[in-house]
């Protein structure tokens, strides 16, 4: 199968760190600095990539067959031969990923099958990952940096928010964009940020002991802090209203939301969940629906309240939002090592290793 790449969004990506621009051109032709592809093919760690900014090696090649052969009820890959994968979301029809490199990108794949398509290269290890009804977030860990692109390409291409401690997670809700600064190691100067105009934006939450798992909701945002107890904490959106939940959980590692009320979170001590109707059923108590220890990321469907768990050793857990549900585990042979999981209103998408799979729900 030949490979088709695609550089479709006008304007430039800018990634900005340390008074330098990054930029990728909107034609085939591409700045060379900072470790972008350069006119000669070569990009400034060694990496080496085509006049359209395809890597040589071929290691985003599509595979063959693509799930555009597969029926929408099956299981199949998306993409295959990647690298350190990182961040995974769902939007405008295609699956965004991160490739945890410096210099890493963004990348791009319709979640009906096809080709793998660069949508921004050039950031400095890429991680955390969403997307919402018109862009993606994402976070750097190289040089500390909040970047953001629009799908539209009349839309300002990148914006960036330069921070003197690496952030984690983002999480972006209509036009509100949240994100975890994880703090030191004395565990004491974390914080939750907010903005809703991409701008430098406003501590919602401060003196956070290591803050982590992200997610949040039209009205509250929702985050685990992985010292202090491992408490989840809900709070408004302007964070002048706040609830903890004081489990007592060891490293929380996720929290998924569902429309219908429901939130859940994977940790070492399992998998539990608790009502979002208000801040009462919020605080306690919390069902434990799954002994499951190895929880990387979380979904919740939004009609059913059906999560979905994919473990560290990529099993995936459904697990229905009844009373003492029994849970579903389906292990992939495409899936040795669970990396991230995103999902849309009919399928979860998994990050494997080097490999995207879709899995109908």
């Amino acid at each position: 199968m030949g490979k088709a790449w695609v550089i479709g969004f006008g304007g430039c990506v800018v990634l900005a760190g340390c008074g330098t621009v990054l930029a990728i051109q909107p034609d085939s032709s591409l700045a060379s600095d900072g470790g972008l592809p350069g006119s000669d093919g070569s990009s400034g760690d060694g990496a080496a990539f085509d006049e359209t900014g395809a890597p040589r090696d071929g290691s985003l090649a599509p595979i063959d067959p693509p799930c555009a052969h597969s029926a929408a009820t099956a299981s199949c890959e998306l993409a295959s031969g990647l690298s350190n994968l990182g961040g995974i979301a769902v939007g405008n029809g295609n699956v965004y990923f991160t490739r945890h490199e410096n210099p890493g990108g963004i990348y791009q794949v319709p979640t009906v099958g096809g080709d793998v398509a660069p949508f921004a290269i050039g950031s400095m290890f890429p991680a955390g990952l969403s997307a919402t009804t018109d862009s993606v977030f994402w976070v750097t860990e190289g040089d500390f940096q909040i970047v953001h692109q629009g799908f539209d390409a009349g839309m300002p291409s990148a914006s960036t928010y330069g921070l003197a401690l690496p952030a984690a997670q983002i999480v972006g809700v209509g036009l509100e964009t949240f994100w975890t600064v994880p703090g030191s190691a004395a565990i004491t100067n974390g914080q939750v940020r907010a903005t809703a105009l991409f701008n430098a934006g406003s501590p919602i939450a401060l003196n956070e002991p290591l803050p982590t798992a992200l997610a949040a909701d039209a009205d509250y945002v929702y985050f685990a802090n992985k010292g202090g107890g491992g408490k989840v904490v809900r709070m408004s959106h302007s964070g002048s209203m706040r609830t903890e939940a004081n489990l007592g959980f060891s490293d929380v590692t996720a929290i998924a939301l569902s429309k219908v009320g429901i939130v859940a979170i994977t940790s070492a001590d399992g998998v539990f969940r608790a009502s979002t109707m208000s801040d009462v059923t919020f605080a306690s108590p919390w069902e434990k629906i799954s002994s499951n220890t190895l929880g990387v990321g979380a979904v919740a469907d939004d009609l059913t309240g059906t999560v979905y768990v994919l473990a560290a050793n990529g099993a995936l857990e459904s697990i229905p939002n009844v009373p003492t549900p029994q849970l579903t585990t389906t292990s992939l042979a495409s899936c040795p090592v669970g990396t991230a999981i995103a999902h849309d209103a009919s399928h979860v998408y998994l990050a494997c290793k080097d490999t995207i799979v879709r899995v109908p729900k």
